[in-house]
C-alpha cells in the first residue's frame, strides 16, 4: 500500500499534526494511475501506513455514529432529498446563528 500526502503550497514542512497536511491512501494501481494523470500540481511525498497512522484515529477504529443518524435516514427514506436538504439547512443555520452570537458578545 502506498501512502500520499498532499501539503499547502505556502508552507514547505511535513509536520503533520500542525499545517493540515490531507492523505491520499492508494490500495491499488487504479488509485496511482489517477494520481499519476491528475496529480501534477500537487506536492506528494510518501510515508508510511504508520506514520500517517499515528495522527489518525479513524484508521485505527471507526468513526462514532452521530446521534441524529436514524433521523437522517428516516427524513431521506420518508421525505426524499430535498426534505432531508431543508433538514440540515435548518440546522446549520441555527449553528450559524449561535456562533455569531457566541463571537460577538465573547
Amino acid at each position: 500500500m502506498n501512502i500520499i500526502l498532499k501539503i499547502n503550497e505556502s508552507n514547505d514542512k511535513f509536520d503533520a499534526p500542525t499545517i493540515g497536511i490531507s492523505c491520499v491512501l492508494l490500495n491499488n494501481d487504479k488509485g496511482m494511475e489517477i494520481i499519476d494523470k491528475y496529480g501534477k500540481n500537487i506536492y506528494l511525498k510518501e510515508t508510511s501506513f504508520e506514520k500517517v497512522a499515528k495522527h489518525n484515529a479513524q484508521l485505527h477504529n471507526a468513526s462514532n455514529k452521530p446521534d441524529n443518524r436514524n433521523k437522517i435516514f428516516d427524513i431521506y427514506k420518508n421525505d426524499g432529498y430535498k426534505a432531508l436538504d431543508k433538514y440540515i439547512k435548518k440546522k446549520q443555520g441555527i449553528k450559524r446563528v449561535l456562533y455569531h452570537i457566541y463571537y460577538k458578545i465573547k
